[in-house]
């Protein structure tokens, strides 16, 4: 019959998984980072180090992929640590850095607000609802007053400037057959017009142009 390990030898296990987990995650190989963890939680179910270290995982998976399902593995783990221990004050913090990054925070708030209201651990949970409640609102403060600015930003640089920079093209085309192939014979002010609207046209192109390619590198991070 097969014993269970003693407590010690599970702290022994435990601290090797951590330190490969350590070494893996020097190198940034989130994904042996993750494998580390599940392996150990399958030999040491219970362990709290190890939850946290795999929910941790997950965040930073997120970030480097920008794919916002291990967002929501890590929500999962991290629930699971709330659950069985709403006095652990990582497992909250924890919880809230997955939820914004997922963005639930207002999901949570609620779940945090029924608990309270069933006085399941009532203590435990008001303290980090104070917390969620503020991040909630610091959160939502600056999406409001930073909105007119990005839709001004992308409305002349993202619209307005390519209908600009085709416009002075087809000006600028018909300008120049005007002129023709004797410039010199025209109006100065004609040949003036025709010199603003290919400067502008350009100007706008280029301006609309970088703006996408922000967008470009943004989205693709």
């Amino acid at each position: 019959m097969t014993q269970s390990p003693s407590p010690n030898e599970n702290d022994i296990v435990v601290e090797g998984f951590l330190k490969q987990a350590d070494i893996a995650r020097q190198r940034q190989s989130w994904d042996d980072v993750l494998k580390i963890f599940q392996i150990a939680l399958r030999q040491v179910p219970d362990d709290r180090r190890l939850r946290h270290g795999l929910a941790a995982a997950y965040v930073s998976k997120a970030d480097r992929v920008s794919f916002k399902p291990f967002y929501q593995h890590a929500l999962e783990e991290y629930w699971r640590l709330v659950n069985s221990d709403p006095k652990d004050p990582r497992a909250h913090e924890g919880l809230m850095t997955a939820a914004v990054k997922a963005d639930q925070l207002a999901e949570v708030m609620e779940e945090y607000r029924a608990r309270i209201a069933r006085g399941v651990e009532a203590e435990s949970y008001k303290e980090a609802f104070k917390k969620i409640q503020t991040l909630y609102f610091l959160k939502a403060e600056p999406v409001q007053s930073s909105a007119p600015s990005g839709g001004f930003v992308r409305a002349v640089f993202g619209r307005a400037a390519p209908i600009v920079a085709l416009v002075c093209l087809i000006v600028w085309v018909i300008v120049r057959q005007k002129i023709g192939v004797q410039p010199d014979s025209e109006s100065p002010k004609l040949a003036a017009f025709a010199v603003l609207m290919g400067r502008t046209g350009i100007f706008s192109f280029v301006a609309s142009l970088i703006f996408y390619s922000i967008r470009f590198f943004q989205s693709s991070k």
